[in-house]
């Protein structure tokens, strides 16, 4: 069981990154065609409002398992673990669109 645990902790790390810079990169082509008036001013807005986004879905479904049998304990590590992969791929892709390319 804690093996099990362990290893989808890791999944939802990865996962978590890979949805967050997907999702980031949507809203910033929503952002550049259509919703100039809606959608955050900045980046940095964008990006907390991808974190949500893809962090309310995986809550939604975590709380969907929960209701189906799992237990609370593997609920409640799956959360921590999709925070803290939305809180690294948020945090990474913030760094890497401003980093300054020049001066390497």
């Amino acid at each position: 069981m804690i093996g099990h645990i362990l290893e989808r902790s890791i999944i939802h790390l990865f996962s978590a990154m890979g949805l967050v810079v997907g999702t980031f990169f949507g809203i910033q082509s929503l952002h550049r065609r259509y919703a100039k008036g809606w959608l955050p001013a900045n980046v940095g807005g964008r990006l907390l409002l991808a974190g949500f986004i893809v962090f309310g879905l995986t809550a939604t479904r975590e709380a969907w398992d929960v209701s189906q049998g799992q237990p609370v304990v593997k609920a409640l590590t799956d959360y921590l673990s999709w925070a803290i992969g939305l809180s690294l791929g948020i945090w990474a892709t913030y760094r890497l669109i401003w980093l300054d390319w020049r001066d390497q």
